[in-house]
């Protein structure tokens, strides 16, 4: 065992090196990795009943990664200083409150390893959004990052329907360790009926929906604004249809949240250049749009079809009337939570709130509102930071966005990351009102990684970066990707 823990260090240590050489394939790699890491901890522990301390071991590639990258970025700010910006000066307040909170906790003997995972779970999106924020990775990056993650969220959004095919045998054997009993959360009870939840690739249902949203607003969509063949349209619209079936199979209810608050937002940002694409391509002929317009009715009605046959309509109304158990438990989750925060302004410490911390503090709060998460562990004023910094987020790419609009109505590659951005993190921000989702790592550091590319100013923008919506020669989106 030690000689395989050691090889394992040694090769770390040796993808921490390659990651500081080479931070922005680094980056790609990570979040390529991040699809399907959570599904790979739960195969190696519970199937093949891995040694914890080689799974820890194994698990922290992701942070040895980060390490890499946050290390390029403070080589590249020595070499040429970065000028924070205010958003850059909220995420570093915030991170200095939760240092100020890791030193309290130590003072209190707090036990080591629960407060360094606290700190590592609160931190560690804040850390890389910084490091990418001083990287600056340009629109090119953004292309092809996103190019490399098609299908791989494609493969993740089979999974998650294949594994439906084989129900709760399937779900008792991965989700649980032997001898356990697998969780509520995998299933949707509604009318006398229970049914699993996709989860795909992810740790959990909500995290899997929250994962997809993200994919779909802040890579899909972007993607379908740009120059594409026969063969790249095609695999963009497979990968958004099955990604689409495989959300309305996940019954998150916070993830759904999130599109019904990020499809008006994109189409109001996008109004314009995309009644000037429909001018365009309706003088082409109507042959042409009678084409686009059958083929975008047939995945709505596959999309809808799947949503209404699998009970997700009527999980819904159950849901919004107050008959679904789990909705029915959200106000009294909520209230207790806001208990905690207004009894805690200089916060509990790291493990006194949310699931997670639920499994290692038994007398934590157990409340899913990310905020109250964040707020009861840190306090008032890091909650007023971590709010500040998001609202900053959304406000600065919607004027950048609304400027260039304004100024050229075209959309560029970049203004279309910056528009799926938006919608990824205001979906993302609504569905956390209701799950602490944003806790989950793969999700977090996904949707704050792609904002921060998003914020990074345009010095030159690439020549053949602009793709106008209002001429003929345009390519349309290959799928809805909403």
């Amino acid at each position: 065992m030690i000689v395989i823990l050691v090889a394992i260090a040694v090769c770390l240590l040796l993808l921490g090196i390659w990651s500081a050489l080479h931070p922005y394939d680094a980056l790609i790699l990570l979040l390529g990795l991040l699809v399907f890491h959570s599904g790979a901890v739960h195969v190696l522990q519970n199937v093949f009943q891995m040694d914890s301390r080689l799974l820890l071991l194994l698990s922290s590639w992701k942070e040895v990664v980060i390490a890499g990258v946050v290390v390029a970025a403070l080589v590249r700010f020595r070499r040429r200083p970065f000028r924070p910006d205010f958003i850059a000066l909220v995420v570093i307040a915030f991170l200095g409150l939760i240092g100020i909170r890791v030193a309290l906790d130590m003072v209190a003997r707090v036990g080591l390893s629960d407060e360094l995972l606290g700190a590592r779970n609160a931190s560690e999106f804040a850390i890389l959004f910084l490091a990418v924020t001083i990287l600056a990775p340009d629109v090119a990056w953004l292309r092809r990052a996103s190019w490399v993650l098609v299908p791989l969220v494609l493969l993740a959004a089979e999974v998650g329907i294949v594994q439906l095919l084989f129900g709760f045998r399937f779900y008792n054997v991965l989700y649980h360790a032997p001898g356990e009993v697998l969780t509520s959360a995998f299933s949707a009870k509604f009318g006398g009926l229970i049914v699993p939840r996709a989860v795909g690739t992810y740790t959990a249902p909500n995290e899997f929906g929250l994962g997809l949203v993200i994919y779909l607003v802040a890579i899909l969509l972007p993607l379908a604004f740009t120059r594409l063949n026969s063969a790249t349209r095609t695999l963009l619209a497979v990968a958004a249809t099955l990604a689409c079936l495989a959300l309305a199979l996940t019954y998150s209810r916070s993830a759904w949240l999130g599109v019904a608050l990020a499809v008006p937002v994109v189409a109001l940002l996008l109004r314009r250049p995309i009644a000037r694409w429909v001018d365009a391509h309706r003088r082409r002929g109507m042959a042409h749009m009678r084409m686009m317009t059958m083929c975008l009715a047939a995945i709505v009605v596959l999309v809808g079809g799947v949503f209404v046959v699998s009970g997700g309509f009527r999980f819904l109304v159950t849901t919004l009337t107050g008959q679904e158990a789990s909705a029915a438990g959200r106000p009294t989750s909520l209230s207790n939570g806001i208990e905690a925060l207004l009894s805690h302004p200089l916060g509990g410490g790291l493990t006194s709130a949310g699931p997670k911390a639920k499994s290692l503090n038994p007398t934590a709060v157990l409340t899913e509102n990310w905020y109250l998460v964040y707020g009861i562990q840190l306090g008032w004023l890091a909650l007023a930071a971590l709010c500040t910094f998001a609202a900053a987020c959304l406000v600065s790419l919607a004027r950048r966005v609304n400027a260039t609009l304004t100024s050229i109505d075209a959309v560029t590659e970049r203004v279309a990351f910056q528009v799926g951005a938006i919608g990824a993190l205001l979906a993302a921000l609504g569905g956390a009102l209701f799950i602490p989702a944003l806790l989950d790592l793969p999700a977090s550091l996904t949707v704050w990684t792609f904002v921060a590319v998003a914020l990074v100013p345009a010095t030159v923008e690439p020549v053949d970066a602009p793709t106008r919506l209002d001429t003929a020669e345009a390519q349309p989106p290959a799928a809805p990707a909403t």
